[in-house]
């Protein structure tokens, strides 16, 4: 197999099949990250929460038991819970990209904000896109100069 400046024509598949796995792990964790769903439970057990990654709550029960608390009372046992679950979103994150060779630097930055975790995907994505395409635009050049 012809070689040029250091570079097989093996080399490049093998580094664009490498590449194309680095972005299908990206995205998959993207992904993984964007389902994830922080849980709580107030310590009697009355108030149950669901927070997503966005910071919505997507889960709240409240036992018949807890109608009886005052209203602060009740009001501040749900916030303690919404913290608890976005501390479990954390950790669950946390958890996720450690096994991920691509780490975000703050996994609390991107539970509060997936959107610009997804923008900043993309954009990545995007740029190592243009990045290969001229790689391989240049390795061509080079095969045709020299008559390969």
């Amino acid at each position: 197999m012809a070689e040029s400046y250091g570079f097989s024509e093996s080399d490049v598949d093998a580094f664009a099949e490498e590449t194309a796995k680095e972005i299908q792990k990206t995205a998959e964790l993207r992904t993984r990250l964007s389902e994830l769903v922080g849980r709580a439970e107030s310590r009697d057990g009355r108030v149950r929460l669901g927070l997503a990654a966005e910071g919505a709550i997507t889960e709240l029960e409240i036992d018949p038991r807890a109608m009886r608390m005052a209203s602060a009372e009740l009001a501040e046992t749900i916030v303690k819970a919404s913290q608890d679950a976005l501390q479990d979103l954390q950790r669950q994150a946390r958890e996720l990209t450690e096994d991920a060779s691509v780490a975000p630097e703050d996994v609390a930055d991107i539970v509060r904000d997936p959107q610009a975790l997804e923008q900043q995907m993309r954009q990545l994505h995007e740029g190592f896109e243009r990045a290969l395409g001229d790689s391989l635009k240049l390795m061509d050049d080079l095969h045709r100069k020299m008559g390969r």
